[in-house]
């Protein structure tokens, strides 16, 4: 049986329980004396950097000492866990994944600076993230917020223009 963070556990009696990774944690430390498997500590770890991708304000306030923390183990613990499993710090994948949420919204949302946006994501170094955001993609986040207003000026014009044919219609 597989235990994630957060979620409902079925039993063959049929009887539901809500559990999460850090109460399973104590308990079987309480029951065993020994802790989750590191697998199950990675997988639970990417599965909260990847729930609060849909939630990026939420995304803001993340960080390896967080999530340690609501799984109920050491950073230390979690980090070498994480990276057993999955072969690169967790760390990064959680700037990877602030990184994805800035070219999701600025691609996907009426043109707007990019402090606005950042500001919106909750992002507290705004030189670190342009540097580390280049450093991965090979451009600023201002230049990719360029391009993404052209082509939504582009859309909107072909737009007027589709709209202006169907009136004449």
């Amino acid at each position: 049986m597989s235990l994630w963070y957060n979620e409902y556990i079925n039993f063959s009696d049929g009887s539901r329980t809500f559990l999460n990774i850090s109460r399973m944690n104590r308990m079987d430390k309480e029951k065993t004396g020994k802790k989750l498997p590191r697998r199950k500590l990675a997988q639970a770890a990417k599965r909260m950097v990847d729930t609060a991708m849909i939630h990026p304000v939420k995304l803001g306030e993340l960080s390896v000492e967080e999530i340690a923390k609501r799984l109920n183990v050491s950073t230390s613990h979690l980090s070498r866990a994480y990276v057993e499993v999955y072969h690169s710090p967790l760390q990064e994948y959680i700037r990877l994944i602030r990184f994805i949420c800035f070219k999701v919204r600025a691609h996907h949302s009426q043109p707007t600076t990019v402090k606005a946006l950042l500001e919106w994501m909750d992002v507290r170094s705004v030189s670190h993230f342009i540097k580390g955001y280049k450093a991965c993609f090979g451009h600023t986040p201002a230049q990719f917020n360029r391009q993404c207003r052209e082509k939504w000026k582009i859309e909107q014009q072909e737009m007027q223009k589709r709209r202006q044919q169907f009136i004449k219609k």
